[in-house]
This record gives C-alpha cells, structure tokens and sequence, in this order.
C-alpha cells in the first residue's frame, strides 16, 4: 500500500528511489562520484582475473599425480623384482611374453596366481610391469602400475592426503589409488587405511546418532 512520504517513515531505498533528473547526465562530477566508465573497466578486469585462476582441485590432482610418479618410481624396476610376491612373476613377464605355467609359481604368494590369470594384460614400458585395466564401456583403457608390496603404505599415504593439508574421503581416495596403481588387494587395503586414519577419524566422528522428532513442551506453571 502506498503512503506519503511523510507518513511513510520506514521507507527503504527500494521503494523510495530519486526519479532521474532531465539534466543530471550534464551535471558536473562532485567529489565522491565515480565515473562509469572506470567502473566498468575495474568489472572487466575483475571479471577476467576471475576467468583466469584455476581451480584448486585441479592444481592438487596435478602436483598430486607428479609427487606420485616421483616418489613411487624410483628405482621401481629393481623394486619390482626384488619383491618376495611380484619378483619372480615379473621376471618371467620381462623375459618372455608367453604365460608361464602355474607349476613355476606354485610356491609364491596367492598374489602372483592372482596376476598369473591377468597374463595378458601385463605390458612391459621402460623395464617396468603394468596392468592394463579396462574402463568403463566407450572410455579408454588405461595402465597401472604394479606397486611391491612394501610400497603400499606410501603409496596410500601420497593418494589419501592432499598437498593443501586435507584428507580425501573413501571413495576420492579409492579412485585416486586404481587410476595409476594397482596391486592385488588394494580396495580392502585402501577403505582399511581411510578407516584407520588417525587425522580423519580425529575431525570426523561419522554419522551422528538417529534422534526422534521434537516434542513439544507444555508449561504446567509459569
């Protein structure tokens, strides 16, 4: 409902704003005033620093696949072949491409009879084993890395902490760990080590208890 302005007191400046005046583009600048045409320019440039900064999730999926790369293959070919689970299976797979028989690995580790069925997807690149995984249907295949087993914890620790000093739940981390590695038992050992995470399980209690409606209360006296 409209009033006066004099008796409409609380007015705000929505409903209350100054009609334009016919010469008040022709009016000189006073103190205080800003041009226009700077305000738009300082809008285009915050608009386009905007445009330009990255964002952090994808910086911290780079520097967090590099730091991977570097800190996990090291000398990884001597590694692999020098684990007790994966050193005779790799030295097979760099010697010959034919499948060995079961009999050669009868007596290691329930691991290698588990790579010794996915014979033919180990590939080797630069003297190093890999397991080349299938992806989803119309997605690309992808290789990973045959990870010793002594290697596991880190490399767990460098795909579950983020370099900003955060921690990435089950399922961020699951998918960190199966696109550039793998090992026989690295679900289990990935949702164990999430699970077991001092620093999350210090800042994250897990879902809180199931409470009932709220009742309400009757006052008897005042």
């Amino acid at each position: 409902m409209r009033r006066k302005g004099r008796s409409h007191a609380n007015a705000d400046c929505l409903s209350r704003s100054r009609p334009k005046k016919p010469n008040e583009d022709t009016e000189p600048k006073r103190d205080g005033d800003t041009d226009p045409e700077t305000v738009n320019a300082e809008e285009s440039e915050t608009e386009e620093a905007i445009m330009n900064v990255r964002p952090v999730k994808a910086d911290v999926a780079e520097n967090m696949g590099t730091a991977e790369e570097s800190s996990v293959r090291e000398d990884l070919t001597e590694k692999q072949q020098s684990d007790p689970e994966l050193g005779l299976l790799v030295k097979l797979r760099l010697q010959s491409e034919q499948r060995p028989t079961i009999d050669q690995l009868a007596t290691e580790a329930e691991g290698a009879e588990c790579l010794w069925n996915q014979w033919e997807r180990l590939e080797v690149h630069e003297g190093r084993i890999y397991r080349r995984a299938e992806g989803r249907p119309g997605k690309q295949t992808f290789r990973q890395l045959l990870v010793p087993r002594h290697l596991v914890q880190d490399v767990l620790r460098s795909c579950h902490e983020v370099q900003t000093g955060g921690h990435f739940g089950i399922s961020r981390t699951l998918d960190q760990v199966r696109r550039p590695f793998y090992w026989t038992s690295w679900k289990a050992d990935t949702i164990r080590f999430c699970k077991r995470c001092a620093r999350c399980n210090q800042y994250h209690r897990g879902k809180l208890r199931r409470t009932g409606p709220l009742q309400p209360v009757i006052a008897v006296a005042p």
